[in-house]
């Protein structure tokens, strides 16, 4: 149950709140991290955020569901990934990537109808028509946009999740612009 919404915009988000019946708005995300109601967020923030807000959300006692990608760069990688606010929990926080596709049926039912092992080489191929305008922030990089960082991940997962060592993946990921 979404319980409280919190945006850069105000207004923005008091309409975001009235149309999906949202009862509170926050002033801000560290407001909303305050609220002692709330036991989980989920960060669809700019990815140049991510790591920031999903550590004070950790700080805060919050579990979180994090858009991707976690991180924008190594410096990032290495603060997030040794945090002893991930390390040092004993598991009662969670930080799970919301890559949607892992918990689809259709993605479930598709992994029950190949054995990996049989596969030598796999090809995956992202493309992204032009739907987003040039100044979209997929494509800012003080924001960390880019492909890589938007549609990237999903080639990256899919090499890393259910394949045996030994299979090729080639990837290739195009933004029309």
């Amino acid at each position: 149950m979404i319980v409280a919404i919190a945006a850069r915009d105000p207004v923005r988000a008091h309409a975001y709140a009235k149309k999906h019946n949202i009862p509170n708005v926050h002033t801000s995300y560290q407001a909303l991290l305050n609220d002692p109601t709330i036991d989980a967020i989920y960060n669809p923030l700019p990815n140049a955020l991510h790591c920031e807000w999903t550590i004070k959300a950790l700080q805060a006692g919050k579990h979180v569901l994090l858009e991707k990608p976690s991180v924008s760069n190594a410096a990032e990688a290495r603060s997030f990934f040794h945090n002893p606010l991930l390390l040092d929990n004993g598991g009662s926080l969670v930080v799970l990537d919301a890559v949607h596709i892992r918990f689809h049926p259709a993605w479930q039912r598709f992994l029950t109808l190949i054995n990996p092992a049989n596969i030598a080489e796999a090809i995956s191929s992202i493309w992204m028509p032009p739907i987003f305008a040039r100044d979209d922030i997929r494509f800012q990089y003080k924001l960390a946009g880019g492909c890589l960082m938007d549609l990237g991940s999903y080639a990256i997962q899919r090499r890393y999740s259910n394949s045996p060592p030994s299979l090729r993946l080639r990837t290739y990921g195009m933004f029309v612009c």
